[in-house]
This record gives C-alpha cells, sequence and structure tokens, in this order.
C-alpha cells in the first residue's frame, strides 16, 4: 500500500462505514447496499499537492453518478497546533503534503481520536443514503474553529428545526436531509463572484437511485435586501449581506442577521423547494438509468 491506501485503511479498514473496502489506486472502493458503490480519496481542494480533504464518491447500478462531496479536514479535526514551526501560532490546518519523494502529514500527525472524528463525519454522509438506518440530528458545532465550523453553525440556525428537511446531518460547508417522499437536499453557503464572500445558499436535489434532480441558488440580498452598516460610511444606502471567510475562521461582514431573518431564509428556501416535493421515479427531471428508461417506454406504449 502508498501512504494514501495506509491512511485510507485507517479510516474504513474496518469496514463498519463502507463495506468490503477495496485499497487500489490511493483509494478506497466499497459498497453501502442497495447496489450503492463508494470510493473515497484524500484530495486536493485548491493548491496541488496540498491533499487537505477527503472526497467521496456514490455511484448506483449502470454506473449512474449519485452524489459527490469534499469533507475538509480542517472542518473535522480543527486546526493543528505546529510544535516543530514558528510560523504557524494559530496552528496549522491538516493536510498531507507530497514533494513526488515523500508523501506525510504536514507538521502534524494525526492520532486515533482524529481518524474517529474523520470517520464519523464520513459516516454521516454516507447514512444519508442509506435508508434502512435510523438518523439522528447532529448536535450544533462548538469545538471547531475554521471557516467550515462557522457555516455548520450558521446551517444549523437555518435548518435544525425540521421545517425545510428531516434527518438532518451538519458538515463543515454544507448540510443533508431527506425531502419529500424520496428525495435528498443538499444546502451549502458558497461564493458567487469575489473569493471569500459567501453570499447565497446553494441547494441540490438527488433521487437516491438516479442522482442529481435539480438544483439552484438564493442570494442572500434577494431575500434581505440590503442591509444598513451603522460603522461604516462607504454605504450610505447599506450592503448586500454576506460571510466573509479567511483560512482561519468566518464572520458576517458588517452586521450579523436576527431571528427574523434565518425565517425569511428558510421561508425562501422552502418556497423554492416545493415544486420538487412529488418528484418520484417517473417524473421527467429525473436522468433514469438505462433499464428503468426502457421501462418507462415500455409502461409509454403499452398506454397508446
Amino acid at each position: 500500500m502508498n501512504f494514501f491506501e495506509q491512511e485510507l485503511a485507517k479510516i474504513f479498514g474496518a469496514g463498519d462505514v463502507i463495506e468490503r473496502p477495496e485499497f487500489s489506486g490511493s483509494c478506497c472502493i466499497g459498497s453501502l447496499g442497495q447496489d450503492l458503490r463508494v470510493k473515497a480519496e484524500i484530495a486536493e481542494s485548491f493548491y496541488s499537492q496540498n491533499y487537505d480533504v477527503l472526497r467521496l464518491r456514490i455511484g448506483g447500478s449502470f454506473d449512474c453518478r449519485i452524489d459527490s462531496v469534499e469533507l475538509p479536514f480542517v472542518d473535522m479535526l480543527g486546526f493543528k497546533p505546529a510544535p516543530n514551526s514558528v510560523d504557524f501560532p494559530r496552528g496549522v490546518k491538516p493536510y498531507v503534503y507530497t514533494d513526488g519523494v515523500k508523501t506525510d502529514w504536514y507538521e502534524f500527525k494525526p492520532q486515533s481520536e482524529d481518524y474517529r472524528a474523520i470517520r464519523k463525519a464520513a459516516a454521516s454522509y454516507l447514512s444519508c443514503f442509506q435508508k434502512q438506518k435510523n438518523k439522528e440530528l447532529q448536535p450544533a458545532p462548538d469545538n471547531v474553529k475554521s471557516a467550515g465550523g462557522f457555516f455548520q453553525g450558521e446551517l444549523y440556525k437555518l435548518f435544525a428545526d425540521g421545517a425545510v428537511m428531516a434527518s438532518q446531518q451538519f458538515f463543515g460547508p454544507f448540510c443533508m436531509g431527506s425531502y419529500g417522499r424520496n428525495l435528498l437536499v443538499r444546502i451549502s453557503i458558497v461564493e458567487n463572484i469575489y473569493k471569500g464572500n459567501y453570499d447565497a445558499l446553494r441547494f441540490v436535489l438527488i433521487h437516491p437511485d438516479s442522482g442529481v434532480v435539480g438544483m439552484g441558488k438564493i442570494y442572500f440580498n434577494e431575500i434581505l435586501g440590503d442591509k444598513a452598516l451603522p460603522a461604516s460610511g462607504s454605504f450610505p444606502n447599506g450592503k448586500a449581506p454576506y460571510i466573509w471567510a479567511d483560512s482561519y475562521g468566518a464572520e458576517w461582514y458588517g452586521v450579523k442577521p436576527e431571528a427574523k431573518d434565518y425565517a425569511a431564509i428558510r421561508e425562501a428556501v422552502a418556497e423554492y423547494l416545493r415544486k420538487f416535493q412529488e418528484l418520484d421515479i417517473d417524473n421527467p427531471f429525473l436522468v433514469l438509468p438505462p433499464e428503468a428508461r426502457q421501462s418507462k417506454k415500455s409502461r409509454q406504449d403499452r398506454g397508446r
């Protein structure tokens, strides 16, 4: 095994998260049951040779891609002390660095509790696609100090009450839950134009057997309008609300939303999603696998 395969084996080798795991080509491949397959890999998110996320991809029958996400290590583990370096007084983001000769974790070594945290986050995400398992609402984050931890807290304020989706699972940059009779919804706080300015919610609706059935984006200023900035004379008419984030954290810029603002955002998302609530396997939005398309065509032919 190479380094990446060894690390993935520490996370998934027991087979309790991914069934029948196999490690090859720097990846872990296994089953979720119900004809679902999983591919896990330690991947780069932005900088070359900095492997800072756990990427999970779920596929179904007929090579159908169901979903794909990236779980940043910093959102699962927080910043780690770097006692051997004076360059990171606030700690270092966990990632694997390779220079083509040596591959290893940069400035820190994960302990057993770190691998457990990664395993738990991956299991929570994958459980969204396992209908037979009972999922419990995750508590609000209280110990991860990162931009992803802040986003997780904001998503918790918006969707923890179950008014928009059920069986919620909260991760760093996104949350997931069940919606309607047979759909999953993934909601993220995202950038639009400017790097570091997170000004919108993006949602993706997923059928567990057929993949993405719909997606959309809602901007905070479309719902809340421009917000007055009392401490700034640069924006007399107010400014569009957004979250400013960097490597070490995130915060609302200028003004924090009130309870009525969270309620308005929640209702806007719920209104947009209602149009998808009755989607089922015969809905034309779905990307059906070949066998299902053929069955549907046969039913249509019989009905003529």
